[in-house]
């Protein structure tokens, strides 16, 4: 089984191809080209470098976001036309729930990843992971950071935060971390890898689950600006900017 991974929800994206769980290829980079222009080339060059073809997928895989509009746009999209053209399974892989699983192996943890949503906001959600299964315990959000970190001050579990919004908003979470166990991953570890939406992809389909290419949607949690001044068009929105 082998699967092509897309991911464009943020500045830091790539694609990789998995064979029966293990990674054959994978391509990171922030380069200066948009997703639009970079990522056929990109997917083109891996091909060619494993000797492998279209026709060899059995399933593409994409990130839904939260993330950046626009890359969504593109990433999905792309991911569609794949599927349509190669009648092939398509997969859509939560931005968050691939973050998480950057440090699954710390089954005695509180997995907790934290994407920089702009806005002064934060995506994130909290994850446990036991018996090899990786489980979101709270809902998908965009907060700021620190009413996010109130909502935390009662939990006894230790919480591993990872992911770039650590970098934007670092004060704040390291003086969080002072204060409470929680802590924050290595710095490596801050950016989704597509391997991640690869083998997420991968447990889904050997369930016999799929999306429809049809109604596959990105998961934007907030609105967008466009949105946000045809609903509010002479003043701030108070989704933003309470």
């Amino acid at each position: 089984m082998i699967i092509l991974a897309i991911e464009t929800t943020a500045k830091m994206g790539g694609i990789s191809i998995i064979r029966n769980g293990e990674i054959l290829a994978e391509i990171m980079h922030a380069g200066a080209e948009t997703y639009c222009v970079r990522l056929l080339p990109d997917i083109e060059k891996i091909f060619a470098s494993l000797d492998i073809s279209w026709k060899d997928l059995s399933g593409v895989a994409v990130s839904l976001g939260p993330g950046s509009f626009t890359g969504l746009r593109i990433g999905i999209a792309t991911a569609k036309a794949i599927a349509f053209s190669l009648d092939i399974p398509i997969l859509g892989i939560p931005t968050l729930d691939a973050l998480a699983t950057n440090i699954t192996a710390c089954s005695d943890l509180l997995i907790c990843p934290v994407i920089d949503a702009r806005k002064e906001q934060i995506y994130t959600a909290i994850y446990t992971y036991k018996k090899n299964e990786l489980t979101k315990i709270t809902s998908y959000m965009a907060i700021k950071p620190l009413e996010f970190i109130q909502t935390l001050s009662g939990k006894n579990e230790s919480i591993c935060f990872l992911g770039d919004g650590l970098i934007r908003y670092n004060e704040i979470f390291d003086s969080f971390f002072q204060k409470t166990r929680c802590f924050a991953a290595a710095k490596n570890l801050n950016y989704v890898k597509a391997s991640n939406i690869a083998f997420l992809a991968a447990l889904r389909l050997k369930k016999g689950q799929k999306d429809d290419p049809l109604t596959l949607q990105p998961i934007y949690i907030r609105p967008s600006d466009a949105e946000v001044k045809k609903l509010f068009p002479d003043k701030d929105s108070p989704i933003f900017y309470e």
